[in-house]
């Protein structure tokens, strides 16, 4: 609800003293009463103090803790660094990666550079895959130099994956150098991961690894390979393309013969 009606709401919850009842419901030993008291003021969009805040941080209960630090950085953006640094490296924090994910991002859509920095400081690796992935939504060219150094001698695919995602907004010799050591990496996911993003650039260094990955001994690498082959349209892609159509003995050869008869039935249809 929005407009006179929702400011004729949040007028009868202030005049009827609900706003001080759900503040000091705060402090309630009911864990319920709390819970339905932070649900008010958040949907009304009431603005808690710092301490009130700083207070649900430190709650035994993850729910007022990651709500509380939703409304701190909706709220104190320009404050919201130090708290959001201790949630993340609060050990009971960590096994909640969707909830993480979810900080970081909010936090990344206002104070994109604050996570730039972030990433040289974090603890564990499992942060680390959670902000790249954050960051695979916000590239920005920055990150590149931070992200080439972080990535060298990491064992996470995921990791290394979002590393590669980032990176492929800003393909220079380095990244390519980078593909050319993980496209042979034993992670199916990874080598999938790499044709996938090659899809999206029409570079004779990225064709290159395309044509390697056909030759893949995981179907799924293949199939990803060839498709990414035929959606670039290149040149030297489509004669390898060709090739490989007139090569019974390639490794993807049935699978090409299948994306052509496929897009030969959808131009008939």
């Amino acid at each position: 609800m929005n407009g006179p009606e929702r400011e004729r709401i949040i007028e009868l919850y202030e005049s009827a003293g609900f706003y001080e009842y759900d503040l000091k419901a705060l402090k309630s030993i009911r864990y319920r009463k709390r819970v339905r008291a932070l649900n008010r003021l958040l949907l009304l969009g009431k603005r808690l103090e710092i301490e009130t805040l700083e207070s649900l941080l430190i709650d035994e209960h993850l729910v007022f803790r990651w709500m509380a630090l939703d409304l701190y950085i909706q709220t104190y953006n320009d404050k919201a660094f130090v708290p959001l640094l201790k949630f993340i490296q609060d050990e009971r924090n960590l096994e909640y990666r969707g909830v993480l994910f979810q900080l970081m991002a909010k936090y990344a859509n206002l104070k994109i550079q604050d996570l730039i920095f972030m990433l040289s400081h974090l603890p564990n690796e499992k942060l680390l895959e959670i902000l790249l992935k954050v960051l695979e939504t916000y590239p920005v060219q920055e990150v590149k130099d931070i992200i080439l150094n972080e990535v060298r001698g990491r064992s996470s695919i995921r990791v290394i994956s979002s590393a590669i995602q980032i990176l492929s907004n800003f393909p220079d010799e380095r990244f390519f150098y980078l593909l050319k050591i993980y496209y042979q990496s034993s992670s199916i996911e990874l080598r999938v991961r790499i044709a996938k993003i090659l899809k999206n650039l029409d570079d004779e260094r990225g064709v290159e690894i395309l044509k390697k990955l056909t030759c893949d001994t995981d179907f799924f690498v293949r199939n990803e390979a060839c498709y990414s082959l035929v959606e670039l349209k290149n040149s030297s892609g489509n004669h390898y393309l060709r090739d490989i159509f007139e090569d019974p003995g390639h490794p993807s050869h049935k699978i090409i013969n299948n994306i052509y008869s496929l897009r030969a039935f959808e131009e008939v249809a």
